[in-house]
C-alpha cells in the first residue's frame, strides 16, 4: 500500500508538474494597457519595443540585429512582443530559445482581439510585421514596419546620445 502511495505520488509530481500556467511563466500578457505601462516603466532610458511572430521571417532574421546592438549599448532596454496566441506559448518560448536575443523582456498578446490591443498601441498599425519601436530618453519614439538592420539602431542611437 505504501509502495503504491509512493507511486501515485510521483505520477502526480510528473503529471501535474510538468503543465506550466500563465503565472508560471517568464512572459508577460500584452494587453491595451501594456504598451503605455512599458513606457512609462522604462521612461528616461531607450528602449525598443519590438512586434514580432514565430512565422515572421524578416522578425527572426531581426533577432541578431537586436541581440548584437543590446550587447554593446547596455543602457538600451529590449522589449519583445509576440503577437502570437497565448495558447502557442509552447511555440514562442521554442522560437526565443532559438532565435531570441540574451537580454529581453518578454510579452506576449493576452487574447485574440487583437485589433483592439494594435490600436492601443498605434492607431496607424495594422497589423503589419516585424513592426518596431524606437523610443528616446525623452520619451520621442520612431515607428518602424519590416526588418530593422544594425546601421538603422546605430543612426537612432546616436541621435540622442550626443
Amino acid at each position: 500500500m505504501k509502495k503504491q502511495i509512493i507511486l501515485l505520488f510521483l505520477f502526480c509530481v510528473f503529471v501535474l508538474g510538468g503543465r506550466v500556467s500563465a503565472a508560471d511563466t517568464q512572459e508577460h500578457a500584452f494587453d491595451e494597457t501594456s504598451f503605455q505601462e512599458i513606457l512609462h516603466k522604462e521612461k528616461g532610458r531607450p528602449l525598443i519595443v519590438n512586434f514580432w511572430s514565430y512565422d515572421c521571417v524578416p522578425c527572426l532574421a531581426e533577432m541578431a540585429e537586436f541581440d548584437h546592438f543590446t550587447q554593446q549599448h547596455d543602457d538600451v532596454k529590449l522589449t519583445l512582443v509576440s503577437t502570437d496566441p497565448w495558447d502557442q506559448m509552447k511555440r514562442i518560448r521554442r522560437t526565443l530559445a532559438k532565435y531570441g536575443p540574451q537580454r529581453f523582456e518578454s510579452w506576449v498578446f493576452a487574447h485574440a482581439f487583437v485589433e483592439k490591443i494594435r490600436f492601443s498601441v498605434d492607431r496607424k498599425w495594422r497589423g503589419q510585421l516585424p513592426r518596431t519601436y524606437l523610443v528616446d530618453p525623452d520619451g520621442t519614439r520612431h515607428s518602424l514596419t519590416g526588418a530593422v538592420d544594425g546601421d538603422r539602431l546605430d543612426q537612432w542611437y546616436k541621435g540622442f546620445s550626443k
